[in-house]
């Protein structure tokens, strides 16, 4: 039936009840007129009827059952997020299009990012921002997110995915996932142990594209703590070697004269290298007065002898301040700066 009010055909009618059915047997000659007494406004149109009837005029009436618009439906997270630890293993997130009710439903999409704490770095099974696509009713995409170690007794890291940009479909609730990781680590080298603990620390955030932390007007006496994945998880395949880089001068700002920087999985540590490591002297930490320093990591074999060894399932600190290898201020005057790169490699 179309959603015409009114609609002239060339018919004779007869009726023949079986039941609660009705037939209508049409031949030709005839003009009877089909009233369709509330149409459904919806494109593309079908009646279904919840009664016909057939007046002495040869009017037929069709009242056609109560129907709603046709929906494109909503995409959204099929859950707002859980709490776990960090040895969990990956995480699986859904989304999901739903409620669509047209009967040929054209492909709906929406953009998908996710922003870790910063300085921390999970694994994604993705690369992302990615955009999604849900071609029916029910079509879904999954990925995993991997927490990454936490030092023992730091505060809990968040990863948080949003779905924004939603085309043919609407987003729906909820459009924002957030994955909340705890440590799982009571000791063995977490921070309940270091020795050493810092009279002012900063944290230094990590950008997540170029991998580089600016260590900015750090003052003496001052700590600043960067924290870092042992391995990098990449399309194709894990990264087991890094090179921790730091250089100097940030332009515009007072570069140290003297640092020293050194790897724990505590922050402000510069005291417990980390466990297992059997390498040479300054291989996990050391002071220098150049312009550039450089550690250099391994998270899996070959091991050399003159890298430092790290757990390729937990996230390590890289602690930073201005000190020289006696022991003398590698910042005179004010505060002092430099760049801090993470280079990762086969």
């Amino acid at each position: 039936m179309f959603a015409s009010t009114f609609r002239r055909v060339c018919v004779r009618v007869t009726m023949i009840l079986f039941g609660s059915m009705v037939a209508v047997i049409a031949s030709a000659q005839t003009k009877t007129t089909i009233r369709l007494l509330n149409p459904p406004t919806a494109s593309p149109s079908f009646c279904t009827y919840d009664s016909l009837t057939v007046n002495k005029d040869g009017t037929i009436e069709v009242q056609c059952a109560s129907s709603s618009p046709d929906s494109p439906g909503v995409i959204r997270f099929t859950s707002s997020g859980p709490t776990v630890l960090d040895n969990v293993g990956p995480v699986t997130v859904t989304v999901q299009r739903s409620g669509t009710t047209t009967t040929s439903p054209t492909t709906a999409t929406a953009s998908l990012s996710c922003q870790p704490s910063s300085g921390y770095l999970p694994q994604f099974s993705i690369a992302l921002p990615k955009t999604l696509s849900f071609p029916t009713e029910g079509s879904q995409e999954t990925f995993t997110i991997t927490p990454a170690a936490l030092p023992a007794n730091s505060a809990p890291a968040t990863v948080t995915c949003t779905l924004t940009g939603a085309t043919v479909a609407q987003l729906g609730t909820p459009s924002v996932f957030t994955l909340t990781v705890n440590t799982s680590s009571s000791g063995g080298g977490g921070e309940s142990n270091c020795v050493t603990s810092p009279v002012a620390q900063t944290y230094s955030p990590l950008n997540e594209n170029t991998r580089r932390a600016s260590i900015r007007n750090l003052g003496p006496g001052q700590v600043a703590a960067v924290r870092f994945p042992a391995r990098l998880q990449t399309d194709q395949g894990p990264k087991s070697g890094l090179d921790l880089i730091l250089t100097m001068p940030i332009p515009g700002l007072q570069a140290p004269t003297g640092w020293e920087m050194a790897v724990s999985e505590c922050a402000g540590d510069f005291v417990n290298i980390p466990p297992g490591n059997n390498v040479a002297q300054g291989a996990c930490g050391y002071s220098d007065v150049n312009l550039e320093g450089v550690l250099t990591m391994r998270s899996a074999e070959p091991f050399s002898f003159f890298a430092c060894r790290l757990d390729p399932a937990k996230s390590y600190f890289l602690n930073v301040r201005w000190r020289k290898p006696w022991g003398e201020s590698g910042c005179p005057g004010g505060s002092c700066s430099a760049y801090l790169d993470l280079s990762y490699s086969n």
